[in-house]
């Protein structure tokens, strides 16, 4: 007749540590653990393999494998399954490298070691009461963060030049050819600092070949809207 007898009765008399008997009991159970799955991992690997094969591409994502299993075999798993295996097995998609950055044009700051040296200008949109929608223009001073701004309805390339004249006015007196040689002027590439207008002006007050420090599709400096009138 059989007995259940308890774990500790029978270790205690057999002079068996309880640990053991558990440890076995633990590695007897299923490695995975969770609800019975429809197929297993092996089978889903060949699977994954067949949709690969059949891939036109080099590799295929996870996301991807996991929507061809449900609709060319109609097998549902889960994403983050299908993702382990493809870890484990080495079979996720070609990523790209990462190339060498490029060095650097500065030093990563904009301020000189003096005034007149280095300028900025950008332009933005603000709302008034009177005129509605305007265009503001700024230039800055990037050593004294002195600014002159002019404020436009019609945002073209003589406005966005005429802050730049303001400034050069106030510094040196006049408008004069040669007048700012040296000097460094920072701006995005909009329509209106590409116009031959703009840039043409910009050599005749500094110089024919006047360097454009480290212009960029970004934008440089903008003036904040409460800055409108």
């Amino acid at each position: 007749m059989e007995h259940q007898l308890p774990v500790a009765m029978v270790c205690r008399v057999l002079s068996a540590p309880r640990s053991s008997v558990y440890a076995r009991r633990h590695a007897q159970r299923r490695a995975r653990p969770g609800p019975a799955t429809s197929i297993s991992d092996h089978d889903l690997l060949e699977l994954i393999r067949r949709v690969l094969v059949a891939s036109p591409f080099a590799g295929e994502g996870y996301r991807k494998i996991r929507a061809r299993l449900r609709r060319e075999h109609g097998i549902r798993v889960s994403g983050k399954r299908v993702l382990r295996l493809l870890r484990r097995e080495g079979l996720l998609a070609p990523q790209r490298a990462r190339g060498r950055r490029r060095p650097r044009p500065h030093d990563g700051t904009i301020i000189p070691d003096g005034p007149n040296q280095r300028w900025g200008t950008d332009a933005t949109m603000a709302w008034t009461r009177v005129d509605g929608w305007v265009w503001v223009f700024a230039c800055i001073d990037h050593y004294t963060a002195e600014a002159w701004v002019h404020v436009a309805k019609v945002g073209d390339r003589f406005a966005a030049l005429q802050p730049v004249y303001d400034a050069v006015i106030d510094r040196w007196g006049r408008l004069d050819a040669d007048i700012a040689r040296g000097l460094q002027l920072r701006h995005d590439w909009g329509p209106q600092y590409r116009s031959g207008h703009f840039l043409g002006s910009l050599a005749w007050l500094a110089s024919p070949t006047m360097p454009h420090s480290w212009a960029s599709r970004r934008p440089t400096v903008a003036p904040s809207a409460g800055s409108a009138p």
